[in-house]
């Protein structure tokens, strides 16, 4: 198992973004590039189902909605969590202060964040689908790092690498400590070791602090 910290989630430099990825620029492009944040979700999938009447007469601020959420999934009841999730975006459109939209992100994360820890990963594919190319909202790096985890999970690394260098190219913010950890222990996970060690010395030499390697 890998252990690594890095200073920050600035740490690692564009030219070693460039290097990963040009190693890696043989594998398949499984994403379509017709979207924001193409994911590998079955396209096939059906739409997510339709707000229940009764949410839609509840407080859209972002906030509120925030709470609502947490306290649903904190209950186990994500089917309920994940509809008021989507009032979210309703807050971010009529609400454009940058609390909002960071309460937003958070609230986006919160639900995609559960639905894969519950091993509901098609649900968080579409829900991310949903707010970040559907709904145009901005993800961060939390974010994406589920989706990144969950593929690795999956054993699904070619499609991790993918988005991570969709993420590297296309995202205003940068790759951070546990985004490495997923893409490392997935790729040993599938024995793919000297990727695994190229991309360890790669971002070694970025001047990384690395606590340890066991």
């Amino acid at each position: 198992m890998f252990h690594l910290r890095l200073r920050s989630s600035n740490a690692i430099s564009a030219p070693i973004r460039l290097i990963f990825s040009n190693n890696l620029s043989s594998l398949p492009n499984s994403s379509a590039a017709s979207v924001q944040y193409p994911i590998p979700r079955d396209p096939s999938s059906r739409p997510l189902p339709p707000h229940k009447e009764f949410m839609w007469k509840l407080d859209w601020c972002a906030s509120h909605i925030h709470t609502r959420v947490m306290m649903m999934i904190k209950l186990s009841n994500l089917d309920a969590a994940a509809d008021q999730s989507r009032l979210t975006v309703l807050a971010a459109r009529s609400r454009s202060s940058s609390s909002s939209i960071a309460t937003t992100t958070r609230t986006c994360d919160a639900i995609i964040g559960a639905m894969c820890s519950a091993g509901r990963y098609s649900d968080a594919f579409d829900y991310f689908h949903y707010f970040f190319n559907v709904s145009n909202l901005k993800p961060n790096v939390s974010c994406c790092n589920h989706i990144i985890g969950a593929l690795c999970h999956q054993g699904r690394v070619d499609e991790a690498v993918q988005f991570y260098r969709h993420l590297l190219t296309e995202s205003s913010f940068t790759p951070n400590e546990e985004t490495y950890i997923f893409l490392v222990k997935g790729l040993v996970d599938v024995r793919r070791i000297k990727e695994a060690e190229d991309l360890i010395i790669e971002v070694m030499s970025s001047e990384a602090d690395w606590c340890s390697i066991i």
